[in-house]
């Protein structure tokens, strides 16, 4: 069993969450937060955004319930938000999308080995902010444009992924 994996737990607080993880690592996410989301629909004036979230990573996907009629902020979580899944490959990548009806806002990506990069607190919590954008592209003239649409805070917890056969084994120690 590789040990080594589980040092992140050892840090008493003097790393402040900075050990990097290695695979493979259970992600727990316990609350997603849209903000200032820009009027999705042609007919914002009269229809307000009625936001739903996506999140893939690794053969992971999940989908949150639409949040009718919020306008420029919505969140999820709790029962609603009980999101657990196994990233075993250090190149994947966590796309978060925002959507109203059949209108995508944006998407917010994040390379999984940048994230198990970043700081945590002293229990493997995360915070990962950003800016959700969306790309449009003008056809005759072959360029592309990036535009900002909104906010998304995804709160979850990283911690080492232990196998049911490991746990026996940490358990007879």
């Amino acid at each position: 069993m590789d040990f080594a994996r589980f040092n992140h737990l050892q840090d008493s607080g003097e790393n402040l969450g900075s050990v990097q993880l290695k695979v493979p690592v259970m992600v727990k996410v316990s609350k997603i937060v849209v903000t200032d989301l820009q009027p999705i629909h042609v007919a914002s004036t009269v229809i307000p955004n009625s936001p739903y979230v996506t999140m893939s990573c690794a053969g992971f996907m999940r989908e949150t319930p639409v949040a009718h009629r919020a306008g420029e902020s919505a969140s999820w979580e709790g029962e609603e938000l009980d999101w657990n899944f196994v990233v075993t490959d250090p190149n994947s990548v966590l796309q978060v999308s925002v959507l109203s009806g059949w209108s995508r806002a944006g998407t917010l990506s994040a390379p999984i080995d940048t994230i198990f990069k970043m700081p945590r607190g002293r229990f493997g919590d995360l915070m990962l902010q950003g800016k959700i954008t969306k790309t449009y592209r003008k056809e005759a003239l072959f360029e592309e444009f990036t535009v900002t649409k909104g906010k998304v805070t995804v709160i979850m917890n990283l911690s080492p992924y232990v196998s049911e056969e490991e746990q026996q084994k940490l358990d007879e120690m």
